[in-house]
């Protein structure tokens, strides 16, 4: 490489590195200064020799403006945000270096300085020694470390102990997964003394309440001005970065509205950029967010996650909601809101509060040793008194999805989901279908166990309370999974067929899918001939969730079913041929009345057969736009959740509105303008294949052919 043409490189950049700054102030004005021609006494300009030194301090040729710095102490804020807007017009950040405002005895005084002027100060030690002739680990030498702040003497790196709990390379992840923790990789500080920039000065508040810009008198090093920067290049005011400090308080309104709807922090920070001044980015929007979650959450650390799920409930418009909750001397509290049909004021031990919220005592038959165990250990966990009350369920709706139960009462869709709260509340949701094939969330509870008492208070008392029991009388099929807990409950209450007069539905998913990879496939060879035979044997089981029609039906594909387990069975899959049988006779058989076709082919049940719709309800939490996670207290899950059901509310209107002023192409039928496209799909003509084809009878043999041959 030519060396010449090297250093010329380098005197061009280090030339692009020193540079002279206008520090015009103030922003905007017509009356605007060069603050840097009255920095220092051997370098003032034209005007400052011209200012009438009678009325400045000694130490001073400018003063801020009384009108808008005037104030003493209580505008520094604003000062400072003029000149931090100043210094970036001229390609620079500025920031505070020192200050001293409410020493006795002293002038208040603030340096600012460029960000550059300052340098980093690491919290980790800089002076490392090696060992060489210890060892603790495969080729990890014992590491001495001094740190300066937390006084560390000495410190293992790694032990063979640590190492083997790190986790290790693996096909998925192929090298080791980095710390959750972020770790501080660069600064925009200088990190060696000798490579400070130089540029700094000083403002001070005088006795008569005014600042002003201190004048300095030391002197300069050769080749420098009061105005000169080194190290670093001169920035555009585009893209100069501002301190989240000197954001505006529209400008943090803007970002509380948007993380109220989860919006992302780096489309938060476009839109706030488009809109200000100053370049915005995602990180600094995510630190304001979470600086504020920590002042709330230091404002809430005398009141319990309990009573900020209530207050929310309270104070949150559209929101239905019933609280369980346990008194202390052995009674159950029910509490009701927001404008559900109420019972009789006359009603025993009726006590109104909060605007319209009822409190009424629950009957003691919903209490049982198994409760009165379950509440006594959780009170003392929680260290509760006699007079505290336990929050121990919760259920709420808002009024769009209230308004779609009253409309699609026909099929429940029941699941209960974990991981959405840090207390290890399980999550109760309750969903629907709507005119679409769309699923929706009916109600959302959260549980304090998953015994069958608490379920008995769900669809005995919560789910008619909160949507009416002329709406559970119009239900007809209700589709949970195996687990008995939950069903029997709901089983008793059908048996009665006072509110609950629908029938019970086991998932086909969790009752054949997932059971027979339990039950059967471990036995399945891993071979052609016995895999096709576990196949048929598993297609003809499905068939009787989707095909049989009646009971009779039902037995004489039994007895085939039977008769061909007994034909296919050779020595070498005997095993599995017992569990295929097993499986039939132990798992299906004795629930047949919860899962065969046959007993649901008359009811009004939009051919549910699994508990899918409410599966992606639970996932659409998990993973979706505003996602709930375990880490979240029980109140902020609440708010997600909420919110998340007014966006899809949001969004699914907008579709609609799509829709209706839309005409599909697809279709040519007289409907095709006023139907939904899941309803014209349904009914179009043009849908219905088998209109183009015609059935011929085959000339050679006795079966009915179906060729592909249109219509002329």
């Amino acid at each position: 490489m030519d060396e010449t043409k090297f250093d010329q490189l380098i005197a061009v950049l280090d030339a692009g590195q020193q540079w002279q700054c206008e520090l015009l102030f103030p922003v905007g004005s017509e009356e605007v200064v060069n603050l840097c021609e009255y920095m220092h006494r051997d370098f003032l300009g034209e005007h400052a020799r011209t200012v009438d030194v009678t009325s400045f301090p000694s130490n001073s040729r400018f003063r801020f403006p009384p009108d808008r710095y005037g104030d003493g102490i209580n505008s520094l804020d604003t000062l400072r945000k003029d000149l931090v807007a100043a210094a970036k017009q001229s390609g620079f950040v500025l920031v505070t270096f020192s200050s001293v405002l409410k020493r006795k005895g002293v002038t208040p005084y603030i340096i600012l300085s460029c960000s550059r002027h300052e340098k980093y100060r690491s919290t980790r030690g800089k002076s490392y020694r090696f060992s060489v002739d210890k060892v603790t680990a495969d080729d990890v030498k014992e590491q001495k470390v001094t740190v300066r702040r937390n006084k560390t003497k000495c410190s293992v790196a790694f032990t063979k102990k640590k190492k083997s709990k790190a986790p290790q390379p693996s096909p998925k992840h192929p090298a080791p997964m980095t710390p959750s923790k972020k770790r501080r990789n660069a600064t925009t500080r200088s990190v060696e003394p000798s490579q400070r920039c130089p540029f700094s000065f000083r403002l001070f508040l005088h006795s008569d309440g005014m600042w002003y810009l201190f004048m300095s008198v030391n002197k300069m090093p050769v080749g420098m001005c009061p105005n000169s920067h080194c190290f670093h290049e001169q920035l555009s005011s585009v893209v100069t970065r501002t301190s989240t400090r000197y954001m505006s308080f529209d400008e943090l309104e803007r970002i509380r509205q948007q993380n109220s709807v989860h919006l992302s922090t780096s489309l938060s920070a476009h839109l706030l950029s488009t809109v200000s001044n100053n370049l915005w980015l995602p990180s600094q929007v995510s630190y304001v967010c979470n600086k504020t979650k920590e002042l709330c959450a230091d404002l809430n650390k005398s009141s319990s996650s309990a009573d900020r799920l209530l207050s929310f409930l309270r104070g949150t418009q559209g929101v239905s909601y019933i609280v369980l909750t346990d008194d202390g001397n052995g009674g159950l509290l029910a509490k009701r809101g927001k404008g559900r049909p109420r019972a009789p004021l006359a009603a025993v031990g009726v006590e109104s509060n909060f605007g319209g919220e009822e409190t009424i005592p629950v009957p003691s038959s919903y209490r049982s040793d198994q409760s009165n165990i379950e509440v006594a250990a959780m009170r003392k966990g929680m260290l509760l008194t006699e007079n505290q009350k336990l929050l121990l369920m919760v259920c709420w709706v808002t009024d769009v999805e209230l308004r779609l139960v009253q409309m699609y009462p026909e099929v429940f869709f029941m699941d209960v989901t974990a991981e959405t709260n840090n207390e290890g509340r399980g999550l109760f949701l309750v969903a629907g279908k709507d005119g679409n094939n769309s699923g929706f969330t009916a109600a959302r509870i959260f549980l304090p166990s998953e015994q069958m008492w608490v379920f008995q208070w769900i669809f005995d008392y919560a789910l008619p309370t909160l949507f009416s029991p002329s709406v559970i009388q119009a239900n007809h099929l209700c589709v949970t999974d195996g687990d008995k807990q939950v069903y029997h409950p709901l089983n008793q209450l059908q048996m009665r067929k006072e509110i609950w007069t629908g029938t019970h539905q086991l998932c086909e998913f969790h009752l054949l899918v997932i059971a027979w990879r339990k039950k059967v496939l471990p036995f399945v060879l891993d071979d052609i001939a016995t895999d096709a035979i576990a196949v048929t044997a598993y297609q003809w089981i499905q068939s009787w969730f989707w095909n049989i029609e009646s009971e009779a039906e039902f037995q004489i594909s039994l007895e085939d079913f039977y008769s061909f387990l007994e034909g296919s069975r050779t020595e070498a899959n005997a095993s599995m041929m017992t569990a295929i049988r097993n499986f039939v006779v132990q798992s299906l058989l004795p629930l047949k009345f919860q899962w065969l076709r046959c007993y649901f082919l008359y009811k009004r049940s939009l051919d549910a057969k699994a508990n899918s719709v409410v599966e992606s309800q639970n996932s659409s939490l998990k993973h979706g736009t505003v996602k709930v996670s375990s880490s979240l207290g029980i109140e902020t899950s609440t708010q997600r959740m909420t919110d998340y059901a007014n966006l899809i509310h949001h969004r699914k209107s907008v579709n609609t509105a799509g829709a209706v002023s839309s005409t599909p192409l697809w279709s040519s039928s007289g409907t095709a303008g006023w139907l939904t496209n899941y309803a014209e799909g349904l009914i179009c003509s043009n849908m219905d294949r088998r209109l183009l084809y015609k059935v011929v009878q085959g000339a050679f043999c006795n079966t009915m052919k179906f060729p592909f041959v249109p219509w002329p």
